[in-house]
């Protein structure tokens, strides 16, 4: 198990306490922005660098998969944009990819 988070959150004390029920869990602060992404740099990301394109058809474009999609704004079709209440879901993944 390992836990990942954006370095300067959590606060101090959280991390004490992170570090102190989970002593033998590797925890590792990523720098904002390069490592730990936000929703809008995740999601340009999977698109670009083709990580949902259909390799059987190399013309069909990427497609994110429909929970992904889900957590786009219904206005943008090309689903650069994160929704209302996906932000947070969607920086989290970014820092794993």
């Amino acid at each position: 198990v390992q836990i990942l988070f954006e370095r300067g959150n959590p606060s101090a004390e959280t991390q004490k306490i992170m570090k102190s029920l989970l002593p033998s869990t590797v925890q590792e602060g990523l720098t904002a922005g390069s490592q730990f992404w936000n929703a809008s740099k995740t999601l340009k990301t999977l698109i670009e660098e083709g990580y949902f394109q259909d390799k059987e058809n190399s013309n069909s474009g990427a497609v994110l998969p429909p929970v992904i999609q889900s957590m786009t704004a219904e206005s943008d079709s090309l689903g650069l944009t994160p929704g209302e209440n996906s932000e947070l879901a969607l920086s989290a993944l970014g820092c794993c990819v």
